[in-house]
């Protein structure tokens, strides 16, 4: 049985403005960026020494296509980015993403 991916998957670099930047590439092509800082929807949202310190994340999917997804997720927002998701809720939309068929 395949396991499936969860937040603790995510690869988190620093980003050159501060905060961080995750990511995540599932097997059917889609893409998940995952960040946090200063300028990100996020919780807090401030600048901190490493991504384990923040309870929420500003979230965006990208598809096999290379193109904006996030809304094939989330039909209910208006933007190809949704804010202050949890670890959870993240672990939540990883799972989706890597059921999801290829389109």
């Amino acid at each position: 049985m395949k396991t499936l991916p969860t937040f603790k998957d995510l690869k988190f670099i620093s980003r050159n403005t501060g905060g961080w930047s995750g990511f995540y590439i599932f097997e059917n092509g889609y893409r998940l960026s995952v960040v946090c800082g200063e300028a990100m929807y996020c919780t807090p949202k401030i600048n901190l020494p490493n991504p384990a310190d923040y309870s929420a994340f500003e979230i965006a999917v990208l598809g096999p296509d290379n193109e904006w997804a996030t809304k094939e997720f989330f039909p209910e927002h208006e933007d190809d980015v949704v804010g202050w998701q949890s670890l959870e809720e993240i672990t939540d939309l990883m799972v989706k993403i890597a059921e999801r068929s290829n389109p």
